[in-house]
């Protein structure tokens, strides 16, 4: 979560967003990222510190970031973020090879009640085949600021679709007080593509807990 922070309210013209025929809960949204894109291009937040503020996915802020023409940074902090992330995620990879499986028991029921309603509020609306809990939450290993990591594995998905995951994710990670960070893979990638052979693919095939 953001260390500090300060309460802005404004008010602006609906016509900003869409030609005004956004609702008021999708035009906050618009205007959070806008606002977010505006701090990451100057150099103020990280890709990470970002997606918090927008409250969105790093994927989804990264996408809005290049429709913005605004270029990734990715500086030292994110890249030891990362390598620390792959180094705790590779005990569980081996774990998973000595056939040990994740303690499904450290797994916080909060978390498990987040990523269904998740799931509940997507099936049936997309064409969804598969969704995992993975990350610090799968292993039991989450602190108070860390992200609900949530695989899903999807069909072809329009671009209405992509912003229903959005909106279900920030929405149910709002009412919990917890960033939902969806990481939407086609079915079609995790079988064949190249996801399918990558660290993260095993690691989430490995610990990820099917919701």
């Amino acid at each position: 979560m953001l260390d500090q922070t300060i309460r802005i309210d404004l008010e602006l013209p609906r016509e900003l967003f869409v030609k005004g025929r956004e609702s008021s809960q999708r035009a906050k949204m618009e205007a959070l990222k806008r606002l977010a894109a505006t701090f990451y291009a100057d150099g103020s937040l990280s890709l990470g510190k970002a997606a918090e503020l927008a409250k969105v996915s790093k994927q989804e802020i990264a996408d809005f970031l290049a429709t913005c023409n605004i270029p990734l940074n990715y500086d030292v902090n994110e890249l030891e973020d990362d390598l620390a992330t792959i180094a705790a995620m590779w005990p569980t990879m081996f774990n998973n090879v000595l056939g040990v499986n994740c303690d499904v028991t450290a797994i916080s029921s909060k978390d498990l009640t987040i990523a269904r309603k998740v799931k509940q509020s997507l099936t049936e609306k997309i064409p969804l085949y598969e969704v995992r809990l993975f990350g610090s939450r799968a292993r039991g290993q989450a602190s108070a600021d860390s992200d609900l990591d949530l695989y899903l594995e999807t069909g072809p998905l329009s671009r209405e679709q992509r912003r229903l995951i959005s909106e279900v994710a920030w929405e149910i990670g709002f009412a919990n007080d917890v960033v939902i960070s969806p990481l939407v893979v086609s079915q079609g990638e995790a079988s064949n593509g190249a996801f399918s052979v990558s660290t993260l693919c095993r690691a989430i095939k490995a610990e990820g807990i099917s919701v």
